[in-house]
């Protein structure tokens, strides 16, 4: 299988994936329509159409997997790729990365493509559908002879941006459980992406797991030690909506030698940014700086913030006119705080 151009390829297949189909059946029975009656044929364990790919409901067996891994290469548009689509199912993400970069086939030259973070939503969506519980089974299509019964799969409502791995690792260093605001807590799970990426990048991570409990309330991971010796702490933050909310106490740490900052950026632990300085967190495209500070309705404190900037002809107050929109930006001052909380409240200067 050549291809000439990965986005290209990535934009065609996400195009066709979109209006694909998974459908759970109890049972996919063949039958002839002739002259009016229907001859009822044997059972069989998957069916490929247009609309969408049906299955009896044994995802978990690997016997399962293998009999049509050959379906979903084709579904891929990955002919003579069968073995490959086998191994990566029975993969876990980590071991999956892995395997990409032995075969020079790492993500890493694909993750600026605009088209990679839809790629990611999907992932996560086939990822909760493909591990939960079988849903109830309804009537089935009646447009499709012989399918009965079938019940489409539905997106979940909200989702999980950690893998099992992921998730795994988290529970075991928070004592063994998490509830259901610290499955979808996002500077949570920049937190144990963190991990992830540090110690694949040959970082030594052990005190930072021993820590890790205890650190949640400074947004902080460490000590790691790099492969150079050197020990250093890292602040940890997502900003998969486009918008990073960093503390002024942040921002001054991270002047300091020893700390870094890790960005998370998208759903798995290499879509980040690494930060060693404040320089690197400037971009190239932006005009301004954007600072926010909590309003406190002291205006003579406001009068102070703008007279203490040498060029106030460079500065402006943005006012909200609707009190329904930009939320994120001009409500929930803090919002960016763990929902795991090891005693204490924790610092949203922080």
């Amino acid at each position: 299988m050549k291809i000439k151009s990965e986005e290209v390829y990535l934009k065609s297949l996400v195009e066709k994936l979109s209006s694909f189909k998974l459908f759970s059946c109890q049972e996919i029975m063949l039958v002839l329509n002739h002259k009016g009656s229907q001859i009822q044929g044997t059972s069989v364990k998957y069916y490929h159409s247009k609309d969408g790919f049906y299955l009896t409901y044994k995802w978990y067996h690997p016997l399962e997997r293998y009999s049509i891994s050959h379906q979903l290469a084709a579904i891929l548009k990955c002919e003579g790729l069968e073995r490959e689509v086998q191994l990566l199912l029975e993969l876990k993400e980590h071991e999956i990365l892995q395997y990409l970069d032995l075969t020079n086939l790492s993500i890493s030259s694909i993750v600026d493509f605009e088209v990679f973070q839809e790629i990611q939503i999907h992932i996560s969506e086939l990822r909760s559908l493909l591990t939960s519980t079988p849903p109830k089974l309804t009537d089935p299509d009646p447009s499709i002879a012989g399918i009965s019964p079938v019940s489409p799969l539905s997106p979940p409502v909200k989702t999980s941006i950690m893998s099992e791995d992921e998730i795994q690792e988290l529970k075991s260093l928070l004592d063994g459980s998490l509830s259901d605001d610290q499955m979808f807590d996002e500077n949570l799970a920049a937190h144990v992406k963190a991990l992830f990426y540090f110690e694949n990048s040959g970082c030594d991570v052990s005190q930072a797991r021993l820590s890790f409990k205890e650190n949640l309330s400074s947004k902080t991971l460490g000590p790691i030690i790099g492969s150079d010796g050197r020990r250093f702490t890292v602040m940890c933050r997502s900003a998969r909506s486009g918008l990073l909310f960093l503390g002024a106490y942040a921002w001054l740490q991270l002047r300091k030698s020893e700390i870094k900052l890790y960005i998370l950026t998208g759903s798995i632990f290499t879509d980040c940014k690494i930060c060693e300085n404040t320089e690197d967190l400037d971009e190239a495209n932006s005009i301004f700086w954007v600072i926010r500070r909590e309003a406190d309705q002291n205006y003579p404190n406001l009068e102070s913030i703008l007279k203490s900037d040498n060029d106030v002809k460079k500065m402006q107050l943005i006012y909200r006119m609707d009190a329904g929109q930009y939320k994120s930006i001009f409500e929930t001052f803090g919002s960016d705080s763990l929902a795991v909380r090891t005693g204490g409240v924790i610092d949203d200067e922080i």
